[in-house]
């Protein structure tokens, strides 16, 4: 550990990083040093600070590396790589030095000019023929936290093997001189115009019009990235009465109204519930920073009840069911629904009445679009309609191929409101699955580390 801490003071490390270091308490030198970044359940995700263990500017650009390195061998150097950031500290000049390196090994970049939720960067990979994609995100963790999301040419993060082999080129390189950097490439560039609405347009297949009424809903983005999409989003799906929380619209990586902005803590919805009541609106819904996870809380005559995530799921996947079965009066046995085996079986249970095979897979969404992927190339393809893991992520088809909040914020939206048409709310609807498949409780006991 002490070797590792003075090549970062004797190496071509800038002179703030070397102060950092200096200044880092000996519990503090040893988290940042003992071990390196190894690319796990959601890529790279760590304190910020320096430190072969830290996500800085220097571990940002030896993954880049390793990431182009390992796309020499695997990717045609015509095909570009996409890359976005959220709204954390330092996220858009680490999107940056990502491009710079990926442009230094002679590759061409797409580089958001603004904020990206995850979803978007998932689809913009497939949508311009990249062969991957870098978010810059720590999806729902502290603000002390940042990321890096690798995806690769199908949309999907990247699972094993590619993982250990892109940690081990990782490891190999041990100083900034070996990052190759182009910092005035016309290499880079901002992805094209048309990617919005293509977005939009691939998100609204559930949409339908909607007559003038008093249905109302609530949304926070926990000063992150779903503002820039999800009214857009909501508008195609014809809702017209929204209204913001707005002491959490604003852009802001402290997250200061909330301990941590993740839509399962309470905490983090209290503002929004606050104005639930108040506004007397029918649904509030949440994203996470990156908006790839979705929370929901639905008012039932006096009464908010926060809906979990597999209440969520459950709801989802009903409503996507029936909407398939009535298109397919006798469906085909290739339809499927894939969820991690920690999310409620109650999904299963309601693919299997209509006649929708039902996959369990290992927690994380990347194996979810694992199973699509897999799904795709069997003799007789399977359909994949719905995706879902009880830690709030959710996709409903295959135009992407991660958890999208925005997309099933507008699916959650759309079956609350015909519920609405008819007198009833999402509770209502609940109690029904429970009363056709039988009662599923399920309860998420978390512990920070």
């Amino acid at each position: 550990m002490e070797d590792k801490i003075q090549q970062w003071l004797d190496g071509p490390y800038d002179p703030e990083t070397k102060e950092a270091i200096r200044n880092l308490s000996p519990e503090e030198k040893k988290e940042a040093f003992s071990s390196t970044l190894l690319f796990g359940t959601a890529g790279l995700r760590a304190l910020m600070g320096p430190g072969p263990n830290r996500i800085n500017i220097y571990t940002i650009s030896q993954a880049s590396q390793a990431v182009a390195l390992y796309l020499e061998s695997h990717a045609p150097l015509d095909a570009p790589v996409v890359i976005g950031f959220d709204s954390r500290h330092n996220s858009a000049q680490f999107a940056l030095r990502a491009a710079q390196v990926f442009a230094g090994n002679g590759r061409k970049v797409f580089l958001f000019s603004s904020l990206c939720p995850t979803p978007l960067l998932s689809f913009a990979c497939r949508y311009l023929h990249c062969c991957a994609a870098v978010m810059i995100t720590a999806s729902h963790n502290p603000k002390e936290y940042n990321g890096y999301k690798l995806y690769l040419e199908d949309g999907a993060q990247l699972i094993e093997p590619e993982d250990t082999k892109i940690t081990k080129l990782m490891e190999n390189i041990t100083s900034p001189s070996q990052v190759k950097i182009d910092s005035s490439s016309s290499l880079i560039s901002p992805p094209p115009s048309s990617l919005i609405p293509a977005y939009i347009e691939a998100i609204s297949s559930y949409a339908t019009k909607k007559k003038e009424n008093k249905f109302c809903l609530i949304y926070s983005s926990l000063h992150g990235t779903g503002i820039e999409l999800m009214p857009q989003a909501l508008a195609a799906y014809g809702f017209s009465s929204i209204f913001y929380v707005k002491e959490q619209i604003s852009i802001d990586g402290n997250f200061p109204t909330v301990p941590s902005p993740n839509p399962e803590s309470k905490a983090a919805l209290s503002l929004g519930i606050d104005l639930l009541k108040k506004m007397q609106a029918d649904l509030f819904l949440v994203n996470d920073p990156d908006a790839d996870r979705l929370g929901a809380v639905v008012r039932d005559k006096e009464t908010c009840s926060i809906l979990t995530g597999n209440q969520i799921a459950a709801l989802c996947a009903s409503y996507i069911a029936n909407v398939y079965r009535n298109s397919n009066p006798h469906p085909p046995t290739t339809a499927v629904f894939i969820k991690s085996i920690v999310t409620t079986d109650l999904v299963k249970k309601i693919a299997l009445a209509h006649s929708i095979e039902c996959i369990d897979t290992a927690p994380g969404f990347k194996y979810i679009a694992a199973w699509i992927k897999h799904g795709e190339k069997e003799k007789n393809a399977k359909q994949f309609l719905f995706g879902a893991e009880e830690s709030y992520g959710f996709l409903a088809g295959d135009y992407c191929r991660d958890k999208d909040g925005i997309a099933i914020g507008c699916l959650l939206a759309q079956i609350a409101y015909e519920a609405w048409e008819k007198g009833e709310t999402l509770v209502t609807l609940l109690s029904k699955l429970y009363e056709q498949y039988g009662f599923f409780y399920e309860e998420t006991v978390s512990h920070a580390f």
